[in-house]
């Protein structure tokens, strides 16, 4: 399941157990999903943690009123929103121009979702050019790349500095523990 967003993930996991996977179906597979989620959440801060420099590199890029950020996973939003409230990195991020694991099969088709959303609430158009993801797999440099979008790949992940430049990235960084040079990859796209 790893990679695909989980509208794709529960399509195939229904499927594969005889069950339609109807967006009725889909639906209550999902909230039960994040009742389960919501059951173990307070094991979460003890079992995982935020990568290193990730509060102080979301806080820089919030004091820039010229950024926008939020998040493109494959995860549902309320997944998503749980996992970063744990570890208190929600409140950098505008949740609701960003886009989730239901919003799509294929992580780039996220992209435009986002882009959208962008616009529906601050009335700001962002082209490909002006739209940059961050990620730290092979996955996140694709999807930027099949959407037109450049991308940042940070190599605190299972993918290497080597994997992320194989995959596309414009910018490669070791990590996220220099805010500053995160900010200057993003002023250089």
């Amino acid at each position: 399941m790893s990679g695909r967003t989980d509208r794709e993930s529960s399509t195939r996991l229904l499927q594969a157990h005889g069950i339609d996977a109807t967006p009725e179906t889909l639906t209550r597979f999902w909230t039960e999903l994040a009742r389960q989620f919501n059951a173990r959440q307070a094991q979460l801060a003890n079992t995982g943690h935020a990568t290193e420099g990730a509060e102080a590199t979301l806080n820089a890029i919030a004091q820039r009123a010229d950024l926008y950020q939020s998040v493109l996973t494959g995860n549902l939003r309320i997944l998503a929103e749980g996992k970063l409230t744990v570890f208190g990195l929600n409140r950098y991020l505008d949740l609701d121009i960003g886009a989730y694991g239901e919003d799509g099969t294929q992580r780039f088709e996220l992209v435009a979702v986002a882009r959208a959303r962008l616009l529906a609430k601050h009335a700001v158009t962002a082209s490909s050019t002006q739209t940059v993801l961050i990620g730290d797999t092979r996955l996140d440099i694709e999807a930027a790349r099949d959407s037109g979008a450049h991308a940042i790949g940070v190599a605190t992940g299972s993918s290497s500095a080597e994997m992320l430049t194989d995959a596309g990235a414009d910018i490669v960084l070791p990590d996220l523990t220099q805010p500053e040079a995160v900010i200057k990859a993003l002023a250089g796209l």
